[in-house]
């Protein structure tokens, strides 16, 4: 049985329209329509090495249909509740798309930082032509990905002070390339006028910030959440704000109680994988086809990030362990 390479698609998702594209840069694709017979989808699915698909499509149920599966291309950077440990333990290496789609993140995410600082009434620098407002403040960034090295990026000469905390170690020579200093998150949250979370939602970052961590901010900070809402514990984050505990709040999601409350800004995350964003996805994905073909790694990889708890024995020596590139 030959195997093959499976574009499993809705028939209206951001690729399809970039279907001729990705076909002839990368030409060995079935691409298969989710509306298509069953019998027809078992059978491609049965041949699939590989599958690019929208994460929200991915099921238990789903990966059972395709047993010779070994690397996921995924379309979409909403990837949150998908089960990566499951993944890895079926031995299942998995991409994104998140290298391509971080520069329009990263500027949606400063973006709504300087926003939310005009609206707070924190005045900007004079003379500094894109985001005054941050213009040599702290800057902390917890969640150093592909979202957060770009942020910074995007930052560079605003004579800001950069500090970053992450579970994992940067890529080589990311830290000194961008002048930033790494933090436990207390130093971080104790210094920074911004603070800027770009996690994945995990076990361990589930509830991640409530009102011991908030009580610790800056009575002047700005809180920006470009992460799922569930790293912060809502109530908390609704009481630091009455009790005036930081100066406001930042948020990339719906919440109808945060979003009347007077010191949050809200501005939803648009689509980011169009125009130019899209081009440099449909690269990608191509590349990481390329990459699986020759046997290398591919590109924007994502991985679980299963890290031991406070209390456990191997709790530090988790806290460095190397990040693939």
């Amino acid at each position: 049985m030959a195997s093959e390479t499976v574009y499993l698609t809705t028939g209206d998702d951001w690729l399809a329209s970039y279907g001729g594209k990705l076909a002839s840069m990368s030409p060995a694709i079935s691409v298969v329509e989710t509306g298509s017979p069953v019998a027809e989808v078992d059978a491609a699915l049965s041949r699939a090495e590989t599958l690019i698909i929208d994460p929200a499509l991915v099921s238990g149920a789903l990966l059972d249909r395709a047993p010779r599966l070994k690397f996921l291309q995924l379309t979409s950077t909403d990837i949150d509740d998908l089960d990566l440990a499951g993944l890895e333990a079926r031995g299942i290496t998995v991409a994104g798309v998140n290298e391509a789609a971080a520069p329009a993140a990263a500027s949606h995410v400063l973006d709504l930082a300087m926003t939310s600082a005009r609206l707070i009434g924190h005045p900007g620098v004079s003379g500094v032509s894109r985001y005054p407002e941050l213009a040599g403040k702290v800057v902390g960034v917890v969640g150093f990905g592909y979202v957060g090295i770009e942020t910074v990026r995007q930052l560079q000469g605003l004579r800001c002070e950069f500090q970053i905390m992450d579970v994992r170690t940067s890529p080589q020579g990311v830290q000194d390339e961008l002048g930033v200093r790494r933090q436990a998150l207390d130093r971080l949250l104790v210094a920074s006028d911004y603070v800027i979370l770009l996690l994945p939602l995990t076990p361990q970052t589930r509830g991640m910030l409530d009102l011991r961590d908030f009580r610790i901010m800056k009575p002047e900070a700005i809180l920006i959440n470009g992460s799922d809402p569930r790293v912060i514990d809502p109530q908390s984050l609704v009481q630091a704000l009455d009790e005036g505990l930081f100066a406001g709040a930042g948020i990339t999601y719906r919440d109808d109680e945060l979003e009347s409350h007077p010191k949050v800004v809200a501005l939803s995350y648009p689509d980011i994988l169009r125009g130019d964003t899209a081009e440099r996805a449909v690269g990608l994905i191509a590349d990481n086809l390329a990459a699986i073909g020759r046997g290398d790694e591919p590109r924007s990889q994502v991985e679980s990030i299963t890290f031991p708890l406070l209390g456990d024995p191997s709790f530090w020596s988790s806290r460095f362990a190397p990040r693939r590139v």
